[in-house]
């Protein structure tokens, strides 16, 4: 259901960004970087979507087996009580951590990505402009470069699977999953 609701809610985002930017005037096209308005129509939408799917889900989720559980508790025991709180404390605890390492990582890898847009907007602008050195500097010094510092950050972070919000790929297995809860059909099972 989450899923749904993110996916719908993003393609109607993207829907009418897209508008929005056809409905520009040209000055105000000119105010704007086209590696921005990319960034903001791919990367920016992911991350709404996948802030909301998640998000729906530990707000529907996560409250009502909260409440379940500590209402079968509390009519058991006091020291499981105390016990269950410890615990909610030590993950709360937990996750403002992860969260406090991962953002700046995401961040750097979404700077990243806006400046090779940005270093390929130079690019083409360089050569509508013919000028053959610049465009050569940045094609095959400034761009490479950051190509492969991204990699690197998508390495180490496939590497040390501290946060699957920062992939930026989908594996065939979550595409089966996704369908399968969709349909209810278990593609993952028609894959074997």
């Amino acid at each position: 259901l989450a899923s749904r609701l993110s996916a719908s809610f993003s393609l109607k985002l993207r829907e009418k960004i897209f508008k929005k930017v056809q409905n520009l005037s040209v000055a105000e096209i000119k105010q704007f970087k086209t590696s921005s308005l990319l960034t903001r129509t791919t990367n920016d939408v992911t991350q709404i979507e996948m802030l909301i799917s998640m998000g729906l889900q530990a707000m529907i989720k996560a409250p009502i087996m909260a409440v379940w559980a500590i209402t079968k508790i509390v009519g058991k025991s006091t020291e499981l009580s105390t016990i269950v709180g410890a615990g909610v404390i030590i993950l709360l605890i937990t996750v403002l951590n992860i969260m406090r390492i991962v953002t700046p990582k995401f961040e750097k890898v979404q700077k990243l990505r806006e400046e090779i847009e940005k270093v390929n907007g130079e690019i083409e602008k360089a050569e509508r402009n013919y000028e053959l050195n610049k465009a050569a500097e940045l094609k095959y010094g400034k761009l490479p470069e950051l190509q492969k510092e991204l990699e690197k950050e998508d390495e180490e972070v496939e590497s040390k699977k501290e946060n699957t919000l920062l992939r930026s790929k989908v594996t065939e297995d979550e595409i089966a999953k996704i369908v399968s809860r969709w349909t209810g059909i278990p593609i993952t099972k028609l894959m074997e």
